[in-house]
Order: C-alpha cells, then structure tokens, then sequence
C-alpha cells in the first residue's frame, strides 16, 4: 500500500500479505491538518490482479466565536434629558470571518447606532455604541442580545441606569473608577499616616458648590471647599492618622451652598506594635511602649516614628548585654532608632534586625558612651520604629516625653529636660550617700 498526501497517514491494518479467497481486512485512515481549508489525497493497493486506487478526501472547518466586553454595561447616574453614551467591544476570537447582524431586545431609554456592516477577520475588534436617554426619573434595566450570521452563535448583555431630576442636586462617590458606598482605609500604626484618593462625582444639569467638609477624629482631608462642575468630578484625599489602638469610624460630610448635607461613612483602625522578648540570659528585661515619641523635636528628616519602646534591664552581670525584640507584623522597611540622654537620635545597625524572624537584635551597654543609666547594673533605653516617610507631612506635632536614652526623660522644653534630669540626679546622690555611710561603718 502507499500513501499519497501529506494530510491522510494509515492508522492501522488487518491486511496481511496474502489474503484468503472470501476473506476481508480493514484498512483506517487518519486525517489531520492544522491549517483550514480541503484536502485530497489517494491509497494505492497493490496486487497480484492489478492496482486498486482509493481517493481520499478532507476538509478543516473553523469555528466561530466571538467575545464581548463589558458583560455589564453600566450608565451610572444620568439627569432626565442628557444622554450618556458607553461602548461594547466585540473581539473575533475564532478561527473564521463573522458578521454582527443585529441587536435585538433594545428599546427606550436605550438606543444603539448601526452595527458594523464589514465581516470581522479572526482577531479583530469592533465597537457598538449604546446610548441612555431618560426622559423621567427611575431605574432603568434592559438585557440585549447580539446577533451574528451563525444563528447559534450570540452573546447577552445586561444594560443599567439610574435617571434623576434635572434639578436635583446629586453626588455619589467613587474610588479608582468604582462607585463606593463606604470607605474603609488600611490598618494604620500610631503616628503615621494612610490615605485614598476620593472622586465626587456630579451627573446633574447644574454646578455644585461643596461648601464645607467635615470629617470625624482621627481623619483629615486635604480640601475643605471646592465647586464642581455640572456632570464632572473632582477628587479630594482623605486621610486617617490614629492616635490610639482602637476602630475609628464616622462620615466624611459635605454640605452644598444650598444646604444638602452629603455623607460617605468611613472607617479606620489604628494598630500598635506588639512585641515580645524571647529571652536575655541572666538579665532581666522588661519593655514597654511609651504613650508618646520621645524627643520628637530631634527626630532626623525623612522618617515616621510610629512608636517607641522602652526597654528597662536589671541584675546584669556584664556591662554588654544581648536583647532579642521580637515584633508581631512590624511595617514593611521598619527602621530603628535609640534615642539619646542627649535627645539624639541614632540608627541601630540594618544588620540588627532579621526581617525573616521579625527580631531585632539588640546590643546595649550599661553607661556606655551614649548612655545615662540611673545607676551601675541598670540600663534604660527607647527604641523608636519608624519608617521611611512617604506620607506624613514634614511639620509633624506631638507630645514628647517618655524617657530619653539612658533613663533621662527629655521632652521638646527645657524644662521637661530639668525634670527628666531629676531621678538620675537623686540615684548618683543616693550611691554618694550610701558609699560614705559603708565608708564610716
């Protein structure tokens, strides 16, 4: 047997070299073509009576298919009277040409211009354009099917939109495109600062004249008044800086020249780093977190202080002591400052901290160079974590205090520093006293 045509092969034969009187084999054909299009070929037998030709035949038919974006076409809200226009996007995602021949189940208040009228190519693209025009208030829904020269071949979708008085005055929200109900902002540490960009949007007939914003605790906005124009939009930043660890919520209100109060809810939680201590040999470790940042007014330009810790060690038995932090979801690029009897603020090592096991790895020495310890055997010292500031505005205000390195509470005034001044003062006059006492004993 031989085989002529590149697309025809044989899959399998009961045919042997001699074949009985009365006898029959089955020869099967195999076709494939990764191409469109027809296809001959011919199976030529060969006997001892002559040659036996078969003709073979074949054709690859494509498939058609065609895809529609978006399923959902949504005109939002629209004043009676105006006309709001959205398009579809139709692809040809199959193998052969296809036509658009129509658009059925479309009426009132929704219109679409002609079809395309050429054939789409494998790969290509058309728009229809659609049109909302309401002439009284409501809400409008319509599910419209597109037709195309395969009767089986169509695609459904859903049409919406809300109409509203041509008078009304009217403002909805929306955040990256996506109209909002409510606004819920990050987690956000103590101290530092998160923040969404909000579009107002105003689909009426007239401008609207935002008198006023007014926002709850914890949250800020960056404009207080603006005016927008009749169907256009205009986008404010609100921000939320917590103070404590609790959920913050309220409405950002906003109150028009003619006295409509529009209200957005939105919420906020403000977190605290927590922290443990795994364990420091023989010293006892205790840490705290200090109710504010200490020695604010020296803090080095470019970072955040989200909060700090004070760490207190006792019975040491050398002069250097190893103290493991460990922090429970610490802010990404944390960074860590020891603060100073003098209200300095120096960088610990970047090599300190395992951002794998969230430890930092403290090395603090009892009356070291940068240190003011109330007495020999006792170590006092914050430690601030910051991060690098990309949101807090550059003139931060805060209440100092806490403690500053080495047990000297420093504060922004002088005499906070004084006071701060006071317990170390009373320690060194108590060593004096005690050491004359054993002396005349």
């Amino acid at each position: 047997m031989v085989m002529e045509g590149a697309s025809f092969s044989i899959k399998s034969k009961t045919c042997s070299n001699t074949l009985e009187a009365g006898k029959t084999c089955v020869v099967i054909m195999q076709f494939s073509s990764d191409k469109l299009g027809s296809y001959g070929g011919t199976l030529k037998v060969f006997t001892d009576n002559g040659t036996t030709i078969v003709s073979l035949q074949g054709s690859v038919v494509g498939q058609k298919s065609i895809a529609v974006s978006p399923s959902v076409l949504d005109f939002g809200i629209v004043p009676v009277g105006a006309t709001h226009e959205r398009e579809l996007v139709i692809t040809n995602d199959g193998d052969v040409d296809v036509t658009i021949t129509g658009v059925e189940g479309i009426y009132d208040p929704f219109s679409v211009e002609s079809v395309p009228a050429e054939p789409l190519a494998p790969g290509e693209t058309a728009t229809l354009t659609v049109s909302f025009s309401p002439q009284d208030i409501g809400n409008y829904t319509q599910s419209i099917v597109i037709l195309t020269d395969n009767a089986s071949l169509t695609k459904t979708v859903q049409l919406k939109g809300e109409a509203l008085g041509s008078n009304a005055t009217f403002l909805y929200f929306t955040v990256e495109g996506e109209r909002v109900s409510k606004i819920f902002l990050p987690d956000t540490f103590l101290f530092s600062r998160s923040s969404v960009e909000i579009t107002v949007n105003n689909p009426t007939l007239k401008d609207i004249t935002v008198e006023h914003v007014n926002v709850p605790k914890g949250f800020s906005v960056d404009q207080l008044s603006f005016t927008i124009p009749s169907q256009s939009s205009h986008t404010i930043s609100v921000s939320f800086s917590p103070e404590i660890a609790r959920l913050y919520s309220g409405y950002v209100q906003l109150t028009t020249s003619d006295g409509h109060l529009i209200t957005l809810p939105v919420f906020g939680k403000g977190i605290d780093l927590k922290f443990s201590l795994p364990g420091s040999g023989a010293a006892k470790v205790v840490g705290e977190k200090m109710s504010s940042i200490p020695s604010l007014y020296a803090k080095p330009p470019g970072i955040a202080a989200l909060e700090a810790i004070e760490l207190f060690v006792y019975n040491l038995k050398s002069q250097v002591v190893k103290v493991d932090v460990h922090f429970f979801a610490p802010p990404d690029g944390a960074m860590f400052y020891k603060v100073l009897s003098s209200g300095d603020w120096v960088k610990l090592p970047s090599n300190w901290y395992d951002s794998a096991t969230n430890t930092l790895h403290l090395i603090l020495e009892d009356n070291g160079t940068y240190d003011l310890d109330p007495s020999p055997g006792i170590i006092d010292d914050p430690i601030v974590v910051a991060v690098k500031d990309t949101n807090v505005p550059p003139a931060e205000s805060g209440n100092a205090g806490g403690g500053g390195g080495g047990g000297c509470s420093i504060s922004g005034s002088p005499q906070a520093g004084f006071w701060g001044f006071v317990p170390v003062l009373i320690s060194t006059l108590l060593l004096i006293l005690f050491g004359r006492v054993k002396r005349e004993a």
